[in-house]
């Protein structure tokens, strides 16, 4: 019975997954419009993967956000 239990908790830990804004940075939104973000995708307590998106002022209607790509400097 104790297996079966131990089974079915990590089967459900692995099954349920959830992906959430975990950050939100909107640096001088008031002034420049544009804001920051961070989506993070995670298996029960672990974080799988995450992703920055940026999401520059608008000129009209809604803001059309994009993942930011992160370039390494040179040491």
């Amino acid at each position: 019975m104790r297996t079966i239990r131990t089974t079915v908790l990590a089967l459900s830990l692995l099954a349920g997954g959830c992906a959430a804004v975990t950050s939100a940075i909107g640096g001088n939104t008031s002034d420049t419009g544009e804001a920051w973000y961070v989506k993070s995708t995670t298996i029960g307590p672990l974080v799988v993967s995450s992703k920055i998106f940026y999401c520059p002022a608008p000129a009209n209607g809604p803001a059309q956000c994009r993942e930011a790509k992160l370039i390494n400097q040179p040491k």
